[in-house]
């Protein structure tokens, strides 16, 4: 009974290994645009968040820290909202050094589209073959 229970955590893991990796391939399959939107549209929420987690006082709301992250992030800086103190300002900086530099990285061309069941080494050794055989 015991090993029953062993083998189905174990496929329950995989399946959930393979899902995970078909979501980010799927990802990297999306037009660049919409990647940069999703990928700056989380970053944005995601520090907007953080700042009011952080620094509660300063940023009344989440909306609040989200203007702040919008206006940091776009490097126009009003200075209507300003973090006050040292996590607050580390944030900010992260922020501001993470959001220009995730550009390139997000705009990545995508990965080949493989046949099922190939891994890429596979594929390639494949069209390897097939050439050498002609």
């Amino acid at each position: 009974m015991q090993k029953r229970l062993t083998l189905r955590k174990t496929k329950a893991k995989e399946g959930w290994t393979m899902k995970t990796r078909n979501v980010l391939l799927s990802y990297w399959r999306w037009p660049p645009v919409l990647r940069l939107f999703v990928s700056a549209s989380a970053l944005i929420v995601l520090f907007g968040a953080l700042m009011r987690f952080i620094e509660p006082e300063t940023f009344r709301t989440v909306f609040d820290g989200v203007w702040w992250a919008i206006v940091t992030a776009a490097t126009i800086g009003y200075g209507d909202i300003v973090p006050k103190t040292i996590a607050g300002k580390t944030a900010a900086l992260g922020l501001s050094s993470l959001a220009p530099a995730s550009s390139p990285l997000i705009l990545l061309p995508s990965p080949p589209r493989l046949p099922p069941g190939k891994l890429p080494l596979q594929a390639a050794s494949s069209r390897i073959q097939g050439a050498a055989m002609q």
